[in-house]
């Protein structure tokens, strides 16, 4: 059986095998690295095979061992994303703009850091149905002050800085890396119980899911 290191996350996109390594932040993209017929070295969480040369450079690169231990992903694509009103009918508040001004300094601080996430799964957390009205009083908050109070609009950043803003108000959020292979993208985006928080769903379901990050 094959096992995945604690640092290490894989999808297989096809006959493509592609891992993030999250303590190094890279991605290692493995063409022909997966089949799905029988082989040597089976991804019983997936239905997969890996092939033998695929295994010996994961080996290589530590981002692998043979034993018991978690394996690649098999996280769906998320199926829903929050909807708020186009109208912005209320002015920004002095605690808007406090909490926004601290999420962009802790995410600065943060990201310099090579730390943007406390820890990382390879599956979502439980759904809690009961912070949805939470989360939507306090996306609508965010989208207003930013009128005022520019943000980054390259993902990582901007999801960071979502869900610490968020975090502010008491609502937790996941930070998910998705992935795509021919030709390889990375994105990220934030997720409260599944549902797809501050980006496009068509955009963010052009990605698998290969890792959850806890901000």
């Amino acid at each position: 059986m094959i096992s995945l290191s604690k640092f290490a996350y894989g999808v297989v996109i096809g006959s493509d095998a592609i891992l993030l390594d999250v303590r190094a932040d890279r991605y290692h993209a493995m063409v022909g690295a997966a089949a799905d017929k029988d082989g040597p070295i089976p991804l019983p969480e997936i239905g997969h095979y890996l092939v033998p040369e695929a295994w010996t450079a994961l080996i290589e690169a530590g981002l692998a061992f043979r034993g018991s231990g978690r394996g690649f992903s098999n996280m769906h694509r998320p199926e829903h994303a929050l909807v708020l009103s186009k109208d912005i009918c209320e002015r920004s508040t002095l605690r808007d703009s406090v909490d926004l001004v601290v999420a962009i300094m802790t995410a600065r601080w943060r990201l310099r850091r090579g730390l943007p996430c406390r820890s990382y799964n390879a599956t979502r957390p439980a759904p809690n149905a009961a912070t949805l009205t939470a989360l939507h009083s306090a996306m609508t908050a965010l989208r207003r002050v930013r009128l005022f109070i520019p943000t980054p609009r390259r993902c990582l950043p901007a999801s960071l800085i979502t869900a610490l803003f968020l975090a502010r108000r008491g609502v937790t959020t996941q930070i998910v890396f998705g992935v795509r292979s021919y030709p390889f993208e990375a994105h990220c985006w934030v997720e409260h119980d599944g549902v797809v928080v501050d980006d496009d769903l068509d955009k963010v379901c052009a990605f698998l899911p290969i890792v959850v990050g806890h901000p």
